[in-house]
């Protein structure tokens, strides 16, 4: 967040490479920012690419974890 802080207008998170990902991972780092910015904040702010479908499950089961969380 220090690069949006300090003028960048879009962060590429790129996952090209990396066969799967803790879902503590996916939960601290891009599910808190999620409830942080709001889903349409986020999707403004940062970009996510070159998630295989195992890295888009946790990511996906992670973030909907957390928003739910985050509304109760």
């Amino acid at each position: 967040m220090n690069v949006i802080n300090e003028g960048a207008s879009k962060v590429i998170l790129d996952f090209s490479g990396i066969a799967v990902i803790a879902s503590s991972f996916a939960d601290e780092f891009i599910g808190k920012l999620v409830v942080q910015y709001g889903f349409f904040g986020f999707q403004r702010l940062i970009s996510l690419k070159g998630m295989n479908e195992t890295v888009q499950g946790i990511l996906h089961r992670s973030v909907a974890q957390r928003m739910m969380e985050s509304i109760q």
